[in-house]
């Protein structure tokens, strides 16, 4: 009988073990489903911004320039920004991006390291300019966190 029990109190401990552990795995990039958006670009060379998501981890941010989309993406400087708000995202926060040159081919898929959490926001958006300065539409999906991602 004493044998028993022990088995069933170390089949008990180690389940709650794996459900702990998975939890944790499981908690630690929640917002890592892609974002589809399509941006329309007018051609007059401004920048073109995604809306505004949180950020929970510290992974990379991803980034896919649809086989659809109309256009090259770059950015000479930086291409995340961040703040505390998602508001004051979209009208132009903080640079975050680790990477200073980013080039995104149509059809090319990017993770791209950011400081957003380090820093301590925690709202995030991609900015981006049209490669060809013609009217066309943008299509992108995007997540601020990558782990998790297919």
């Amino acid at each position: 009988m004493k044998k028993r029990s022990s088995r069933i109190f170390l089949l008990v401990l180690s389940a709650m073990m794996v459900c702990t552990i998975g939890g944790a795995v499981t908690a630690s990039a929640s917002n890592w489903q892609d974002t589809r958006e399509i941006i329309y670009f007018s051609g007059n060379g401004d920048v073109i911004k995604t809306q505004s998501r949180e950020k929970t981890d510290t992974s990379p941010m991803y980034l896919f320039n649809l086989p659809e989309s109309g256009n090259v993406l770059s950015r000479n400087e930086s291409i995340a920004t961040a703040t505390n708000s998602p508001k004051f995202a979209y009208e132009g926060g903080v640079v975050c991006t680790a990477t200073k040159n980013t080039y995104l081919a149509v059809g090319q898929k990017k993770y791209i390291s950011s400081y957003v959490k380090e820093r301590g926001y925690n709202w995030c958006n991609f900015e981006m300019y049209p490669q060809n300065k013609l009217p066309s539409t943008i299509q992108v999906k995007w997540s601020p966190d990558s782990i998790g991602a297919g």
